[in-house]
């Protein structure tokens, strides 16, 4: 399933016991693919050290929860997903790639610390739609995702998840 949200259940309850159940059966099926939850990253009601991290309020009522749903035992990696466009429609470009790494960082120490699995950043983007886009934009945005991976490998080992 891609970004699954259950907002009938903000405590993520039930999406954690779909997910649990859905990913022990696809298993029971094939071993040998690797499976993952399709997140968009969120953190959820249940994670409150992390939810300063998510883009506002109403992300952590959406049911889903980062780390919670990624530590299903039958999931093997966890996947994040970017639109600081679509999250901060408002904001400056240079606050929308501060925000960035700083919601890059948070998920690649949570698969590194409380995971231990690889964390894959799946979608990512900018919107040529919003009223202030300027193609140069991708650049910085793609130069972020590389200069943050160079610098984590180099001062931690922790760039390897990503």
């Amino acid at each position: 399933m891609n970004e699954p949200r259950c907002i009938s259940d903000p405590s993520g309850d039930t999406l954690q016991d779909w997910i649990e159940e859905m990913s022990a059966f696809v298993k029971t099926i094939d071993k040998n693919h690797l499976l993952t939850v399709g997140l968009e990253g969120f953190y959820g009601l249940k994670n409150p050290k992390r939810l300063a991290v998510n883009p506002e309020l109403w992300a952590s009522s959406l049911g889903s929860d980062f780390v919670r749903n990624s530590k299903v035992p039958a999931i093997d990696f966890a996947s994040v997903h970017i639109y600081p466009d679509h999250w901060f429609p408002h904001l400056e470009f240079e606050d929308k790639l501060k925000y960035v790494s700083k919601w890059m960082l948070s998920h690649i120490e949570d698969g590194h610390y409380e995971l231990n699995k690889p964390v894959f950043f799946t979608e990512f983007g900018l919107s040529n739609l919003n009223k202030d886009f300027q193609p140069s934009q991708r650049t910085g945005f793609t130069k972020l995702f590389l200069t943050l991976y160079i610098n984590l490998q180099r001062e931690s080992g922790l760039g390897q998840v990503l």
